[in-house]
Formats: C-alpha cells, structure tokens, sequence
C-alpha cells in the first residue's frame, strides 16, 4: 500500500484558506478581551456585598473566605484578559487560552462579509451555541461581542488541521472529491467593538472585499440584541441560513 503524506498546511489543496501565521501579513490592529467597566463594577459591588455579609457571620474567617473567592474571580477574568485578536493583511487571528503557540488564522478569504454581526447582551450567547451550531466564544462576561462566520477551528490552527489534512489526503488518493472546508461562528469580545468592525472593514476592503465598504456603520446601527426569552434563530440573526461549508 503506498504510504500518504501530508504537509502541515498543504495549501495546494485550499490555495488561500489554509494560512500560517507568518503568511497573514502585517499587523494592522490588535486588542485584547477586558472586562467593560460594568462588569467590573458588578463585580466590585457583588464583593463588597459579601464581605460585609461575611465579615458579620463570620469576623476574620470570613474575611479569608472572600478572599480566596477574590483570587478564584481573578483568574476566571485575568485568564481571558490575556487572548487577544489581531487583524493582519490576509487574515484574523485569534489567541485563545492554552492555544498561544499555534494562534488560530482566519484568512478573509473564507469570511462572509455579509454575516459580521455586533451583539448586544454577548453573555446570553450561550444559549444558542452548542454542539448544533460550531462556535468558538471569547470570555462570557462579554455583554457585547462582534461574530463573523469563518473557517472553522480545526482548519484555522496549523496544528491541529495536520491530522484533518491527513485524512483529506487520504480521501482523493482513494479518488474521492475534494471536500469542502467547514465553516464555524466566531464570538469575538473586544473591549471597544466599533474599533474592530472599522479595523476588519478596511482590512476586507483592502483584501479585495468592496461590499465590505460600510460594514462598520451597518453594525453599529443595527445590533442583534441577544434575548432573555426565546433565544434569536439563525433566520433572526443573519437574515438567511449561513453556509456550513467552505469550497476551494
């Protein structure tokens, strides 16, 4: 049986949707995900509250008691504070917690300008994302968040699409046709969401994109505000079905 070899990134099967790091090109704008001052000052609020509740019942002891509350509060927010979105030339790429070796590269090339979205109430999103809708989410605490569908997580990262490529490989050399790339929807929570929309507008427009001119003010003057009650559909969201996979 002839052995398959597979390159890491094998861009001779997807030319221009399986993008390296180094092949995205210049930085042209980057954030990091913080908490808004909101949650900060519900959080300080919820704090303080406690202590006081504590320190009454419990004198000293439960002052200890809030304090390690106070450590466990600072990871959960200063873990996420460290991923970060970094718009390039030919992409976006996304640095999430425990992949910052191999940051995740989404190539404009498999983004649908027409499905960015600004979201309102971002931390009610997790009622609509799950198994039966592929999403990658940035920290929950976000109350607003911007999501654009692009190549799908496993694609997007060098390392772990090596072993999806593997397989892809092994598909046509058994002569089956080349299958389509899977697409999934990305959360993204910036602290100030209007710098990215105009920081992904100008890259797409760069790119090549010209329906992307204005995608900035047609976010900021039509958010999608997330519900408590009956959570949106896809129909409500983006106005039609987003495709689930991406053609070479």
């Amino acid at each position: 049986m002839a052995s398959v070899e597979c390159a890491p990134d094998a861009p001779d099967l997807y030319p221009g949707l399986l993008l390296s790091e180094p092949e995205v090109g210049a930085q042209r704008w980057r954030t990091r995900v913080l908490p808004g001052p909101g949650v900060l000052l519900q959080s300080i609020t919820g704090f303080a509250l406690v202590g006081a509740v504590l320190w009454v019942l419990d004198g000293v002891h439960g002052l200890i008691a809030l304090v390690g509350l106070g450590l466990v509060f600072a990871v959960l927010v200063g873990g996420p504070a460290l991923e970060t979105c970094r718009v390039h030339e030919n992409g976006l790429v996304v640095e999430l917690q425990g992949r910052r070796v191999s940051p995740y590269v989404i190539p404009w090339a498999s983004v649908d300008v027409d499905l960015v979205r600004l979201h309102h109430r971002a931390h009610l999103l997790g009622r609509r994302t799950g198994p039966r809708r592929p999403s990658t989410r940035q920290p929950v605490w976000c109350r607003t968040a911007v999501s654009l569908v692009g190549l799908a997580p496993d694609y997007a990262s060098a390392h772990l699409r090596s072993s999806r490529l593997f397989d892809v490989r092994r598909m046509l050399q058994a002569g089956e046709p080349l299958m389509p790339l899977p697409l999934a929807v990305w959360y993204l929570g910036p602290g100030r969401p209007e710098r990215l929309l105009r920081a992904l507008e100008a890259a797409l427009v760069d790119a090549g994109h010209a329906q992307a001119k204005g995608l900035a003010d047609r976010c900021l003057a039509e958010p999608v505000r997330e519900r408590y009650r009956r959570p949106l559909t896809d129909e409500q969201v983006y106005g039609r079905a987003w495709p689930r996979r991406l053609t070479g």
